[in-house]
This record gives structure tokens, C-alpha cells and sequence, in this order.
């Protein structure tokens, strides 16, 4: 098999100063975080001032939660959404934004789909003692792929919760979704210099153009999210309407494989069904790009937490574990990622190469991949020449 590990791209910014444990450094101060929203969990990665990475996970997700992150896979939750596309689409979403604005106005979230998000982020901070460090360091949320889910959901959840001034956009210019995030946390589509904006951007303008396939993964649902991408840019703020994503929350299809969003066939007809609407045979790309996000069946014997479980693990960027490389002479995978994240990884891999394209599979720390990622960019914000703060939208202040 050929796997990927992050330290072949190389472009993760390095630590700097190795902080214990016990949090004892006198530099030890949140710096730069990110929060990955996931269909059935919460995860954020904090950067500290010393390098250090604290990545943390809230799986105890209420049904309410998931039930909109099912309902919002639906074509019937898409709507017209800023970054409008013409004048027409925004006249038309007018209402519905009149609505949102005069929630916010007399303090309640945008809509309820934005108090549930809020709700999740919130109960992340409070169980991990983050709401200080929140307020004071640069912030980024990464989201899944979702046609009902927009960037100004996420915004609209960060004023309701009063961080939105730490909110950024910078080089990545808003709130990415899953896929930019997990390919920024393996260290693509970064420049090496992001505190010199001139050097970064001659830099950018080098980094290679890739396909890209994102696959996340929750306890009864599949994810995928194909984009081509270069700088770890998202700017899909809008509908993804276009055939781009599909989500499988293991609705019965009528058939033999049942509502079994893991059935390998049934996960291979998705991938093929997706590349085929994007490239219908017509120059597909010679090499794809896989990241595989997510939380790892726990049925499995997994080491991830149980239910309910807030957990924090410590560890710098530059000592995570490897997962094989045919370049890296093939090291031991990790024993928790047996299972389901390998299982998709090996149908992923297969189902590309049977359209003729060459898989390149990332599956390192598939958890908190996508947090990291969006932890990296925040950190990077802080250093760019642009508008620092997320203003997609601001029409509904």
C-alpha cells in the first residue's frame, strides 16, 4: 500500500520551545487554535506560544446535533448564501437574512441550526477550560461538507458566543471546510515563510496543483468532498450544489448492502459516482490526493474516547506518529488505526485506481487532522497582509 505521512510536505511550522506537561513554561499561552465540527464530533488543537500542539475531543454529542448534521446533508437545507453569485440570488435570500439579522439583534443565535453548533463549540470550552484562550488568541473553524451547511452558519455561532472578533481569515480567506483544513494539518498548500507576505506569496505561486478527495468519517455517515487545490484556499463559502460533495448518512438504498454507509461496495459506488460527475472520463488527473478524517470505529478496539469523554493529549508537531510510505521505507502503523479509518483508506485507494488515477492516501491522526490544520491556518492569520478578521459576513451585522 502506498501511504502518506505529513512530514514529507514539510511546511507545518516548527516548535520552538518544548513546554512540559504540566504546563509549566512561562511562554505557555494559547496562541493560535482550531476547532474541527464534525457530523458526531467536536475536536479543536490549540498551539501554544512554546509550539506545543494540545489537541482535545468532545464526542458527547447530543441527537439533536447529529439529527441537523443529517438533516443539512439533505438538497432540500440548501438555500442562497453569501457569497452570493449574482443580485438576483441575494434579493431573493433577503428574507431570510432580515430574519437572521433581527434574531441576533435581540440576542438569540441567527437560527436554530446556529444555537446547535454554538451549543457544541461552548460545551468544548467550558468542559476544557478554553473560553479565555479563545478570546485571546487567533481562531479557526473547519466544518464538514455539507449542501445545507454554510460559512455564515459558523460566523453567525462565533458572535453568538462573543468570539467572533478572534476569527480570522488571512491567506486561507474564511472558515474552511474539512477538506482544506485536513490538507493544511499534512502540510500542503503552505507557504514556508508566512511571516513575510511577499516571500510567501512567490512561494504559493510555486506549490503544486492537486486533486483532492476528502473522506470523513463518523459513526453512521460518510463524507466526501473532492476539490483541486493548490494554497489551502476555501472558496466554496457558498452552496456546494455543484457536484463536489455528497454525504451517505446509511439511508437504506433498497439494496442488499442495506443503510451501511461502510459497505465497501457500497462506499466505492459513492467515490466513483462523485470522480465520475467531476471529470466524466474527460482528463482526469494522474494523481488524486486522499485525506481521511474522522473518528475511528470504536467497536474496533480503538483508543479513542468513549462516549461523553473530553480528552486531551499533548504533543509537538514535529513528534507525531508515522503511517506507512513506500518513500519512507514503511513504518508501523498505529494500532488505533486499524479498523474502519484503514478499512476506507484501502476502498478509497482501490476504487480510485480502478478509474485509472494514481492514490496518494493520508490517514495520520485522522481525529484531529482537520483541528490541527485549522489551528495552523489561525496561526498564520496572524501574519497576513490581508483584512485579518472573517467579514464573509458582515451584510447581516
Amino acid at each position: 500500500m502506498s501511504w502518506s505521512s505529513s512530514s514529507k510536505a514539510g511546511r507545518i511550522s516548527e516548535p520552538t520551545i518544548q513546554r512540559d506537561r504540566k504546563g509549566n513554561s512561562s511562554s505557555d499561552v494559547a496562541v493560535a487554535m482550531g476547532f474541527g465540527l464534525g457530523p458526531d464530533s467536536v475536536t479543536a488543537a490549540i498551539r501554544h506560544a512554546s509550539g506545543e500542539i494540545e489537541t482535545i475531543v468532545n464526542n458527547h454529542i447530543s441527537d439533536d446535533y447529529k439529527f441537523m448534521m443529517r438533516r443539512l446533508s439533505r438538497a432540500s437545507s440548501a438555500h442562497p448564501a453569501p457569497p452570493y453569485s449574482s443580485a438576483d440570488e441575494m434579493w431573493r435570500d433577503a428574507p431570510r437574512r432580515l430574519k437572521r439579522k433581527a434574531l441576533k439583534t435581540v440576542g438569540f443565535p441567527a437560527s436554530w441550526d446556529v444555537g446547535m453548533i454554538a451549543e457544541m463549540l461552548h460545551k468544548i470550552m467550558v468542559h476544557s477550560k478554553l473560553q479565555h484562550e479563545v478570546l485571546s488568541s487567533s481562531v479557526v473553524i473547519s466544518y464538514p461538507s455539507l449542501i445545507g451547511l454554510y460559512e455564515e452558519d459558523i460566523l453567525d455561532a462565533a458572535i453568538y458566543l462573543g468570539f467572533r472578533a478572534s476569527l480570522r481569515r488571512g491567506y486561507h480567506l474564511g472558515q474552511p471546510h474539512e477538506l482544506v483544513a485536513a490538507y493544511a494539518g499534512y502540510g500542503m498548500g503552505l507557504c514556508e515563510h508566512y511571516q513575510e507576505s511577499l516571500l510567501c506569496e512567490e512561494e504559493a505561486n510555486r506549490l503544486p496543483v492537486r486533486a483532492v478527495l476528502s473522506v470523513q468519517c463518523a459513526d453512521n455517515a460518510v463524507l466526501l468532498h473532492h476539490r483541486v487545490l493548490s494554497e489551502a484556499y476555501d472558496l466554496e463559502r457558498g452552496s456546494l450544489s455543484d457536484p463536489t460533495a455528497s454525504a451517505d448518512f446509511g439511508e437504506d438504498d433498497g439494496g442488499s448492502r442495506g443503510g451501511d454507509p461502510y459497505n465497501p461496495s457500497r462506499l466505492g459506488d459513492k467515490i466513483t459516482e462523485l470522480l465520475k460527475s467531476r471529470y466524466n472520463f474527460q482528463n482526469p488527473p494522474e494523481e488524486m490526493t486522499v485525506v481521511i478524517t474522522g473518528n475511528e470505529d470504536r467497536s474496533t478496539g480503538s483508543e479513542g474516547p468513549a462516549e461523553g469523554d473530553v480528552q486531551k493529549d499533548f504533543g509537538s508537531e514535529g513528534s507525531t506518529q508515522k503511517v506507512p510510505s513506500d518513500e519512507a521505507g514503511g513504518s508501523s502503523k498505529k494500532e488505533s488505526e486499524d479498523g474502519r479509518i484503514e478499512t476506507v483508506a484501502i476502498v478509497a485507494q482501490e476504487t480510485i485506481k480502478r478509474l485509472g488515477i494514481e492514490p496518494r492516501v493520508w490517514i495520520e491522526d485522522p481525529l484531529f487532522i482537520a483541528a490541527r490544520g485549522a489551528a495552523e491556518l489561525a496561526l498564520r492569520a496572524k501574519f497576513a497582509h490581508t483584512d485579518p478578521h472573517a467579514a464573509v459576513c458582515d451584510v447581516d451585522k
